[in-house]
């Protein structure tokens, strides 16, 4: 069974902390400088602020780097980065604070100094993201390339606070109050795969993320065989291949998301 459902709009909330973690840093590129970040801030190079997948935005985090024993202390206000083995994205001022040279990676080692009001789903650990939909071994390989853990800080106890104004709210599976609007999908034109998953919450999560970060055309199929489940999220909607390969190399340069063109007739 195949459905395909695009995802507009999607407000969650829910709240968590957690504790250490290694892994790469990277640079929040110079380009989105004064563009809104995805807790709804201007973003400005010259702050000491920082981007992680899951911690609640307004966290502190300090970053050590493993080259040199340089630390500063950055606060979580954007969601990413998204390459393989990066735990953290820094601010330019941040990262040249560490002794990092721009537009390249290092490893350090992060750890949660304070709380932060939301956070993505953190009431249970996601199920193991799922390699297995039928791809070429090329496809399959990027796929998981996308997919794989990277050093995801553990989570301990919950702790609820209540902020007077709430700010833009994230998943969670237990609680919140959601609004979506879902609409089938033709099957037609191409788009640009980046990822397939088989836990339904972790493909909510994406798609909020992706949502935050300005993309308006975000799919996601529904594939059901031998009882089992996988969702593959994709990209764009073009008439010609030729658009979507051009809209994949965008996507790679401008936001380092990997992925790779598929036929909506053939999914």
């Amino acid at each position: 069974m195949k459905n395909y459902l695009w995802l507009i709009l999607i407000c969650m909330s829910s709240i968590a902390s957690a504790q250490s973690a290694n892994g790469y840093a990277s640079f929040i590129g110079d380009e989105f400088h004064k563009l809104k970040m995805a807790s709804g801030e201007t973003y400005d190079k010259t702050t000491m602020v920082a981007q992680h997948r899951d911690l609640a935005y307004g966290t502190k985090v300090k970053v050590t780097n493993n080259n040199n024993g340089e630390t500063v202390i950055v606060t979580i206000k954007d969601r990413g980065p998204f390459m393989k083995g990066e735990i953290i994205g820094l601010s330019h001022a941040a990262g040249k604070a560490l002794g990092m040279v721009y537009g390249k990676k290092a490893p350090v080692r992060i750890e949660v100094v304070g709380a932060g009001n939301t956070v993505i789903a953190t009431d249970s650990k996601p199920k193991a993201r799922s390699t297995t939909a039928e791809n070429t071994t090329k496809r399959k390989t990027e796929v998981e390339e996308y997919n794989k853990p990277t050093g995801k800080l553990t989570p301990k106890k919950a702790a609820v606070s209540t902020p007077k104004k709430a700010p833009k709210k994230a998943w969670s599976s237990s609680t919140g109050i959601y609004k979506a609007d879902i609409m089938d999908q033709p099957k037609k034109g191409y788009g640009v795969q980046v990822g397939v998953f088989s836990d339904m919450n972790t493909v909510i999560e994406r798609v909020m993320v992706l949502k935050t970060k300005g993309f308006n055309d975000v799919f996601f199929t529904i594939d059901t065989e031998n009882g089992k489940t996988s969702h593959k999220i994709i990209l764009g909607n073009y008439d010609s291949q030729a658009k979507a390969n051009s809209y994949k190399k965008n996507l790679k340069a401008k936001f380092r998301i990997n992925g790779f063109v598929v036929n909506f007739v053939e999914l």
